[in-house]
């Protein structure tokens, strides 16, 4: 989903290589602690401050804000699978 950033594709290209936010490792922690590590050189300082701003960690979740003020729960990729598996197994193949 666009949340009208013109950056996003730009920096998922050319960022870590990260495509899932729970992969960027430096990001995942400055959420966690709040603070960026030393040994970052300026540019993966810059990637870990541009995608900070768009999430949020609460408690154990890890949260996405839209530019419309909007929060939702980002699922963990093991969650990911389980729900697929679940719907999946509910549904069907064709969610028939």
């Amino acid at each position: 989903m666009d949340d009208g950033d013109p950056h996003d594709a730009d920096m998922e290209l050319k960022g870590t290589g990260a495509l899932n936010i729970y992969d960027d490792a430096h990001v995942i922690a400055y959420l966690q602690v709040g603070e960026v590590p030393i040994k970052l050189t300026p540019k993966e300082r810059n990637h870990v401050m541009h995608w900070a701003k768009r999430f949020k960690w609460e408690g154990n979740s890890l949260l996405r804000m839209w530019a419309n003020e909007q929060m939702k729960v980002v699922l963990t990729p093991e969650q990911c699978d389980n729900l697929m598996r679940h719907v999946h197994g509910e549904l069907g193949r064709f969610g028939v």
